[in-house]
């Protein structure tokens, strides 16, 4: 019930049970998108961002875990649809282990990949002191070729007094296979007993994740290939140093827990889908008879910065009477410069040519310097989201071992907040004045879970489950009537949205432990929908607002079956029947009431087998997986809204490995369906979708002691 979208490596944005109605374009993240509804948590600091959720190389980790459902209570906000959750190796005490694993792999027309990973466990002080590394190197062969192609302005409808319009193309760019990837990165945690009851844990991982070109394709140019006008490429670093303290007051577990991360994103996109819609234009790039230039692009330096802090004490589970709670503090900052390039300034004549954009003086500056020649608009915008909560979940067992109730509780006070300017060559706006006395806001609130658990025997547990989540609202750097549309207003705030969540749900093992089936019905109420819309039907700057309600109905389980000694069997179905139950009068631009929300496929599934036997001294293993997903809508904007294909692909895997060595075999989408992740402009003549990986072939070895 997981949906995975997004643009490429270092722009994914994750769905959990059809709670999802955009994927906020990247162009428009950092200055106008919403925070996400499902948080993504690197061990115990949520670390998702708008569009650029933190894009972490999977080595040496302990498990993901995926949390359906709000999480509100616990985890605060941005936890409304659910959580992931990537839980990392700690050191271990009294053990030297050591470990290496490389791989090669090549791609049905596309290049060649290879990675290596390295980690080393060592035992410092014995039963005191260990340390854990790791390290990784990954690079991934690109698979999109960039052909050859012109571009003019002659589709846009501003330009009808011109005559003449000069193409241009894009031979510096043409390359095949050119989105490459690669991860660069170490981790390193030192655990340290204290005493009989307490211990700390200190870590420090740092990554770069640099890509070139796009992950998507222009359908209409065929498979793979996209015709880009603009150098595309990402350069992606963070660094996140945690420590852990754990430890018992009496018999009272008490953890403190306080991460601060760092990030920075440089990324240049090519825009040219943008020349057909932008008004602009005659004013840059062209004279009373020619347009010149049509290239367009954008440029993005991204910075965050977050601190979390938390406090939590837990209880004897083995009580009749136990809780879980404590004190949360979260201080996350975003920083965005974001450049729209117009070469075609520099060459048309135009009087801008020669000049330089600056940000408004007096607003608050992330780059307060010039920016280059040929920039026709800018935005410099600071962000920040403050939380501070209590919270609290306590447990009665009315009947020991058999029936219990829960009740949660999370007040929070939020903080939000919007400062900057935009800017282009005929003026800007001070966002500073314009949302003075509005930004920063302040909001709190209580919200609750409720629990029921029956446990008839030990074989069987079934539960009844209320729950809420939230999310903050924030700011738009311009309100009132829509530029092109004045009938339409742009608020200069939007709120806070709120699910309210009811399930029920079983967990039971049958056949003397050989059947595992699990599985949960639930409804979501969806208040007050938070929508990034980018449409220049109504402006040619994107803004968020409240879109309406919706509602969730569904049912998901799962199975795990093991037919014998060798072979185990795995399923996993979700189904989900969403609507958009009202929609603001004010609000012309979003699909009618009874469409479905976005990336919610109706049904959803995996299966997978896995037969394992001995071979002499190795164990051998043989694997097959196949996952399914009904088509979607990339959108509920009108103007934005198509469909995605419905998928069907399958991994294999073979190997064998005994305690030291291992090898194995394995294919990646294993009959070469292409998948569409999501879509973006699909209006225009440039119409871009982003697709998953061909077939890939590839074997992995590894030495471990």
């Amino acid at each position: 019930n997981l949906t995975a979208s997004g643009q490429g490596p270092g722009n994914a944005s994750f769905y959990i049970r059809g709670l999802a109605v955009d994927q906020v374009k990247i162009g428009a993240a950092e200055v106008a998108g919403v925070s996400p509804n499902v948080a993504l948590y690197l061990d115990e600091q949520p670390v998702s961002t708008i569009s650029r959720n933190l894009d972490l190389y999977v080595a040496d980790i302990e498990r993901v875990e995926v949390l359906a459902g709000p999480q509100g209570t616990l985890f605060g906000a941005s936890s409304q649809a659910g959580n992931v959750r990537l839980i990392t190796k700690k050191p271990v005490h009294g053990e030297f282990e050591a470990a290496v694993k490389v791989s090669f792999s090549d791609t049905k027309g596309g290049e060649m990949s290879n990675s290596a990973e390295g980690v080393i466990n060592i035992p410092v002080i014995d039963d005191k002191l260990a340390v854990r590394m790791v390290g990784y190197s990954a690079n991934q062969g690109g698979y999109i070729d960039n052909v050859a192609g012109t571009t003019s302005l002659e589709n846009n409808v501003a330009l009808r007094a011109q005559t003449e319009f000069i193409r241009t193309g894009n031979e510096l760019y043409v390359e095949d296979d050119f989105n490459d990837t690669s991860y660069q990165g170490f981790r390193i945690s030192a655990d340290y007993v204290i005493n009989d009851e307490w211990s700390v844990l200190v870590q420090h991982m740092r990554q770069r994740l640099e890509t070139q070109g796009t992950f998507g394709e222009d359908p209409l140019l065929g498979d793979f290939k996209v015709a880009h006008f603009f150098p595309d490429s990402l350069d992606d670093e963070f660094d996140q140093t945690a420590i852990t303290l754990n430890g018992k007051i009496g018999n009272i577990e008490v953890l403190y827990s306080g991460s601060f991360l760092n990030r920075e994103a440089k990324q240049d996109r090519d825009d040219n889908a943008y020349t057909e819609s932008g008004s602009f234009f005659p004013y840059y790039s062209c004279n009373a008879t020619t347009c010149f230039d049509a290239s367009y692009g954008t440029r993005h330096t991204v910075k965050n910065d977050r601190e979390t802090h938390e406090i939590r004490i837990t209880t004897p589970q083995e009580n009749r009477l136990s809780f879980i709670g404590g004190l949360y503090y979260d201080d996350a900052g975003m920083q965005a410069d974001v450049r729209f390039h117009e070469p075609g300034i520099l060459v048309s004549g135009s009087p801008f040519g020669g000049s330089q954009l600056s940000p408004i003086p007096g607003s608050t500056m992330f780059n307060p310097n010039p920016r280059a020649l040929g920039v026709n608009f800018a935005t410099d915008v600071t962000r920040g989201e403050k939380q501070e909560a209590i919270f609290g979940e306590i447990t009665y067992d009315f009947v020991p071992d058999t029936f219990s109730a829960t009740l949660g509780l999370r007040y929070y006070e939020q903080e939000v907040s919007l400062s900057g300017s935009t800017f282009f060559h005929f003026g800007g706006t001070n966002i500073d004045e314009l949302l003075v006395g509005q930004s920063p806001s302040t909001e709190s609130d209580t919200i609750i879970k409720g629990n029921v658990s029956w446990t008839p025997n030990d074989d069987m547990l079934f539960y009844g489950t209320y729950s809420e989540g939230f999310r903050p609202g924030g700011f738009n750097r311009r309100g009132g009537p829509a530029p092109l549309n004045p009938a339409v207003i742009i608020p200069f705030v939007y709120n806070t949205d709120t699910v309210e969540s009811y399930e029920f749900g079983w967990k039971t093992t049958m056949l003397d432990n050989r059947l595992r089936w699990n599985g949960a019905i639930y409804k979501v109420d969806w208040n007050d929908i938070q929508l990034t819309v980018t449409d220049f039907t109504l402006s040619n700057l994107s803004f968020s607002t409240n879109a309406g309600a919706a509602e969730i109905k569904g049912v998901e389980t799962d199975l795990a079956f093991s037919a014998n000694d060798n072979l185990t069997l795995w399923a996993s179905i979700s189904y989900n029947d969403t609507e958009i139950t009202s929609v603001p009068s004010t609000v012309t631009n979003v699909v009618p009431v009874g469409s479905q929300t976005a990336f919610a496929p109706e049904l959803q599934y995996t299966l997978r087998g896995r037969y394992e036997w001995e071979m002499g001294q190795y164990q051998a293993h043989a694997q097959l997986a196949v996952q399914h997903a009904d088509d979607s809508k990339n959108s509920i904007i009108s103007a934005t809204a198509a469909t995605i294909p419905s998928w069907t692909t399958a991994d294999a895997t073979i190997g064998m490995s005994n305690d030291v060595y291992g090898v194995e075999l394995f294919i990646d989408n294993l009959t070469d369906q292409k998948v569409v992740r999501s879509i973006e402009r699909p209006e225009t003549l440039s119409p871009e979708q982003y697709v998953n990986r061909p077939r890939t072939i590839g074997i992995r070895f590894n030495y471990g002691f």
